[in-house]
């Protein structure tokens, strides 16, 4: 397995992280675990983000063969939580000024939505959540667990046409 670090840094005009270096590296590779590792340098908030991955995607097309998107392989109920979820990460990931992915990926959300954990230490067990993750984020994404129900569907699927 191949390593790889790159620094993203905060612009302080726009006020977000430049992960345009990243991105184009993910069109290349298949990444097999991301961690990252934030710092302030010279009075700007960066992220050192490792990722460790297998070699570059086929030389044939130059692109990231298609996978299958992980809510395709959830139950209606689990994708109720799963959806949940995304939301949350996507908000939380704006409010922080950091890439969605680089809090959870759609992979460790479904793995979250799959086996709903309702302690730590069982969010742990779940593939790529260390503890910077849980630090972070651990109590947030217990409290969504637990705030939707296992049986929930989307007010679309309820006979009132609502919650």
């Amino acid at each position: 397995m191949k390593a790889r670090v790159f620094t993203v840094r905060l612009d302080p005009t726009s006020g977000v992280f430049d992960d345009s270096e990243l991105a184009a590296f993910f069109q290349a590779h298949d990444a097999q675990t991301i961690t990252e590792h934030p710092f302030v340098f010279a009075g700007v908030p960066t992220i050192a983000v490792v990722v460790r991955y297998a070699g570059a995607h086929s030389p044939s097309t130059g692109k990231r063969p298609a996978a299958p998107s992980p809510e395709l392989t959830l139950s209606d109920a689990d994708r109720v939580l799963y959806e949940s979820l995304r939301s949350w990460r996507n908000q939380r990931a704006k409010k922080d000024g950091r890439p969605a992915y680089v809090l959870f990926t759609n992979q460790q959300l479904a793995e979250v939505a799959r086996k709903r954990p309702t302690t730590i230490a069982a969010l742990t067990a779940i593939d790529g959540i260390g503890d910077a993750r849980i630090k972070g984020y651990g109590p947030d994404v217990l409290k969504l667990v637990a705030a939707v129900p296992q049986g929930a569907t989307t007010d679309d699927d309820t006979p009132d046409g609502g919650g």
